[in-house]
């Protein structure tokens, strides 16, 4: 059991490709397994990203709120977040924020909500990176402060997000 006592998780934004061997991975799973539902996931090898597996999950693509979207992206962080459990770091990416138009402010509010719920969890994760595009930066922050509130929160930038969160006797840095 690694259950933790400290964690932590930035809000960051990093530009890196997995490239080709990655994107092949990912075309040889669809064809032998088929596409992901929301929530499920698979790992492949990291191809050229600096780790040492990557999780690949799908999320919702938003359509008008009321297809279950909220529920699924939900589940496609925690599915993600769940095949990560031995890993002591995680990056994630801003799920479904991109081509399938999810509402950034809610989008924040899920995936904040959804990370503090597992890392207080038995996982062996201490640290989450939140990887998204610069303008998603303010919406995490905002989600963060709703999270945990103002007094918690230790720097906002262009580029990354910290904030401290301390809950029965935990310290969180977001």
């Amino acid at each position: 059991m690694c259950f933790l006592q400290e964690y932590f998780i930035t809000v960051n934004v990093f530009t890196v490709t997995g490239g080709a061997e990655l994107n092949k991975q990912c075309r040889e799973y669809v064809q032998e397994h088929g596409s992901l539902s929301c929530g499920e996931v698979f790992m492949s090898s990291p191809g050229k990203l600096p780790c040492k597996v990557v999780v690949h999950t799908v999320g919702p693509v938003w359509h008008d709120g009321k297809r279950n979207e909220e529920t699924d992206l939900e589940k496609a962080v925690q599915g993600a977040l769940e095949a990560c459990q031995k890993y002591r770091t995680v990056a994630l990416p801003a799920v479904s924020c991109g081509v399938f138009g999810f509402p950034h402010d809610l989008a924040a509010d899920i995936t904040v909500r959804t990370l503090r719920d597992f890392m207080m969890t038995d996982s062996c994760v201490s640290r989450v990176d939140v990887v998204t595009k610069k303008d998603m930066i303010a919406k995490f922050h905002r989600a963060l402060i709703t999270t945990f509130g103002t007094e918690k929160v230790l720097s906002l930038n262009s580029t990354v997000l910290s904030l401290s969160a301390a809950d029965s006797g935990s310290n969180y840095f977001l």
